[in-house]
This record gives structure tokens, sequence and C-alpha cells, in this order.
């Protein structure tokens, strides 16, 4: 058996172990079902010709087992929409496929359309009648024909968190990279051009900081960018592809400190930076005197606790306050003697 596919079937519990005694998988699709658990580590060693493996839409919590990146063959990886946790990995480089320039050819190439019977066709690809969904440029869309050059990741919608690991950028053959809504801090990784064949770029609803690198706008193959509700600052890239997307200036909503075309905020500081640090030291002074406030309120109402429920201390301290007022009368009485 070469694909299993079994999306939209409602079925739970963890990982199916009788996959175990598959080792000739290439496409498993178990999206949009009731699966729980953590992502198994056996899978490279026990599926190492996958190449096509889509989660999407299930409850798997845990991290991203470093082991997935051992399957030499995967071009397609789907975990969007889980409880997944932790970090992106570092060894993303692993991913020999991901790696290569796909206009060439794949070491596992998978084909598909509507034809019968499943049968290698004049250039030796696997063909099946099944069509297979990928969500792509925010739309789901449906491969029902050669899908040989389909090289995606999609880790969106879960609970991932650090920084982008620069190894990312080694994807080459990617054409859809999709990493948002997630806790992801830190910059955008500089050499993000190196991801030359990528058409798809979905940063958006993360934490990232700082400015966006000028080198993203040498993809001259991307047509959608989403960098929107980050805290990235500064002047936005300019660039012939970057001035072709459709509607650009959605690509950046909700990022207060990004200024220049395509969005209406001028550029009136030298350094995008330093406005963000001082936007950092309102915030600090803010929260000081916020807790020098609370911390007031905090004692006088203490005090009058104290005064309301001790009748010791409440004789106390009118005892203090009869004394004080004696000896401001005192005071005053000669300095007017005096004068």
């Amino acid at each position: 058996m070469s694909a299993l596919m079994l999306y939209s079937n409602n079925l739970s519990g963890p990982f199916r172990l009788f996959l175990l005694s598959c080792p000739n998988l290439i496409l498993l699709d178990l999206a949009h079902n009731k699966f729980v658990g953590k992502l198994p580590t056996w899978i490279a060693n026990k599926l190492p010709q996958l190449s096509y493996l889509r989660l999407r839409n299930n409850t798997f919590s845990g991290s991203i087992p470093a082991q997935l990146t051992d399957l030499r063959h995967l071009q397609f990886l789907d975990l969007a929409c889980n409880r997944i946790s932790g970090s992106i990995p570092h060894s993303l480089s692993n991913l020999e496929v991901m790696i290569q320039d796909l206009q060439g050819t794949l070491s596992n190439p998978l084909a598909w359309n509507n034809e019968r019977p499943a049968s290698p066709d004049i250039y030796g690809l696997q063909k099946y009648d099944d069509s297979l969904e990928v969500v792509i440029k925010g739309q789901y869309l449906a491969y029902t024909s050669n899908i040989i050059y389909m090289v995606g990741l999609d880790l969106s919608h879960n609970n991932l968190v650090g920084e982008i690991p620069d190894e990312i950028t080694s994807l080459v053959g990617l054409r859809s990279l999709n990493i948002s809504h997630n806790q992801l801090s830190g910059k955008i990784p500089e050499q993000i051009n190196l991801l030359r064949s990528l058409e798809s770029l979905d940063l958006s609803w993360n934490e990232l900081s700082g400015e966006i690198p000028p080198s993203l706008s040498d993809i001259t193959t991307l047509s959608k960018l989403d960098l929107s509700y980050n805290y990235l600052s500064g002047r936005i890239p300019s660039g012939n592809q970057l001035q072709t997307l459709t509607d650009p200036a959605s690509s950046y909503t909700g990022n207060i400190y990004l200024c220049g075309p395509p969005i209406s905020r001028n550029c009136s500081w030298p350094v995008a930076s330093g406005h963000v640090d001082e936007h950092q030291s309102d915030s600090e002074a803010r929260d000081l005197y916020l807790a020098m406030a609370v911390g007031f309120v905090l004692g006088i109402w203490a005090v009058f606790v104290t005064l309301l429920f001790s009748r010791r201390w409440r004789a106390t301290y009118f005892k203090l306050i009869d004394k004080l007022l004696c000896c401001i009368e005192t005071y005053m009485a000669s300095n007017f003697k005096g004068a």
C-alpha cells in the first residue's frame, strides 16, 4: 500500500500503530479527524518512503519530534490546526527533498489524476484517482492532476514558541510556507530570499519583531504575503515583486511601527527601532506609576482597616494626630508672635 487517505471520517484515538506495517506508504492523509496524543517518533524509521503527510485539524499535542525531519522524501507536511507546542526543529535542513530545487526531478515523485487503473505511466509516476486537498494562498485547493511540484510546510494555528530557525531558509524547494497563528518571536530570518521558489508566505498573528528583511523583495515568485499582526517596525521594503501583490497594504495590517508604502503611515523618524524603545520606556514608566498608585491605595486601605477593627491602634493613631496638630499650632503661634 502506497497511499492511505482517511480524512474527514470522525476517527479518534492516538496515532494508529497499524501504520507500523506499512513501510511502502508514500501518502498519508488523516486530516479533519479527532486523533489525539503526541506525534510518534518512529515515523521516519517505519514509514521511510513518506512524501506527503497531512494531519491538520486534529488534536495532536506535544512538540514536533526532531525525528520527523529524517523523512528524506518528505515534500509536503501539514500539521496545522492542532495543539502542537514547543519550537520549530532546527533540523529542518535534513528534509532532503525540501532543500532541492524541484524544477528538476524528485527522488520519490508523486503524480495524481483521475485515471484508472493505479499503475505507472510512461514517466514512471504513480497515478491515483483521488484528489488531494492543499491549503495554499489562503485557499483550499484540490489537486487532481500533477502534485509532483507541490512542496509545502504548514504549521499554522498551533502553540509554537521561540524564534523562526535560520535553517528554514535552507528549504529552497518550498512553494508554500505557513507558520501563522502561533507565538513565534524574534526576527524574520535575514536570508529569507533563499526561498526562491516561494509563492505563498504567511507569518501573520505571531510576536515577530524587528525590521522586514529587504531581501524579501528578491523572491520573484511570491504572489501572496501576510505579515499582519506582529510587532514589526521600520520601513517596508520596496521591490518590483512586492508591488505586484494583491491588496499589498493588508499584508502589513496590525504592525503599528511599520511605515512607508503601501501603507499610509509616513516614515518620519530615521530609525524605527528607536520609537519601539521609546514606546517600551513609556510603557515601563506607565507600569511604574500604576504600581505606585496601587501600592498607595492598598496602604491607605490597610491603615483604614486597622483603625476600624483595632481599638488600641485607633486610640494610638488619634493621640498621634492630636500631638502633631498641637506641634503645628505651637509652631505657627511662635512664628506669628515673632512676626
